[in-house]
């Protein structure tokens, strides 16, 4: 590790894919005290996204990984991990969707919640349940009581570098999206580890923007899930929850 790296325990990853007025609201009502660095990866966005990130970055601290084309979300999720442990050397890297609103308490009770025995994983806890964006969401607090659950939800997670060092990246064979988070859940479990969820850190998220808005990207995501599931199924001898391999493909 080279004297000069400009260190930062925690890394913010934000894969977008269009969908730029989530991207511009999740930036600006970021609230977080610890230091923290914010990297941006662009899927291939043609709606502005990129001109957006370019003039934020003027007055900003940000760095931007552009690719022309959909890399796929594990992709995405291992270049941000990457980047910040070569450039950062950091502890934590938390990667939520663009479309979500965070409560300003969230991502430091993650982090606490890495004090647990054998946590390498937390998530927060998604308080979307069919009801309208709550305007007051920056004054709840604990409203939703203290139980951690081992059931992680990958719309707004954070991992450890122990986590890395031990299960190692997210799989890339799963593109461009679904079924990359069952595999490293399930990977999580097969290491002797925990993957959680805190009901102390909560979020809004306002669910599936990018193929929402986007038919292209929807019928081809439709697709590959299928193509996805059938991939999982090979890899752990069944679907998410009655795996049974214990090693990939049963080698």
């Amino acid at each position: 590790m080279e004297n000069n790296i400009k260190k930062c325990d925690l890394a913010i990853i934000v894969p977008v894919l269009n969908c730029l007025e989530y991207t511009r609201s999740f930036i600006q009502k970021l609230k977080i005290k610890r230091d923290y660095r914010l990297i941006v990866i662009n899927n291939g966005s043609t709606d502005g996204t990129m001109g957006y990130l370019k003039y934020y970055s003027r007055t900003k601290e940000i760095t931007i990984i552009d690719y022309p084309q959909n890399m796929g979300v594990a992709y995405a999720w291992n270049t941000g991990i990457k980047y910040a442990i070569e450039n950062f050397d950091s502890k934590y890297f938390f990667i939520p969707n663009n479309d979500i609103i965070l409560y300003p308490k969230t991502v430091e009770r993650m982090i606490e919640a890495f004090d647990n025995k054998d946590v390498v994983l937390t998530t927060a806890l998604n308080i979307n349940n069919g009801e309208p964006f709550p305007d007051n969401i920056d004054k709840i607090d604990d409203m939703f009581g203290d139980e951690i659950t081992e059931k992680p939800d990958f719309s707004c997670f954070m991992i450890s570098k122990e986590c890395v060092e031990k299960v190692g990246m997210f799989d890339e064979n799963f593109y461009p999206a679904y079924f990359e988070d069952n595999d490293y859940h399930y990977r999580i479990k097969k290491a002797g580890l925990k993957a959680i969820k805190t009901n102390r850190a909560v979020f809004y998220h306002f669910g599936s923007q990018t193929i929402k808005n986007d038919e292209k990207i929807r019928n081809f995501s439709n697709k590959k899930y299928l193509d996805n599931k059938e991939y999982f199924i090979k890899k752990w001898g069944g679907c998410p929850g009655n795996e049974i391999f214990d090693t990939p493909f049963g080698e």
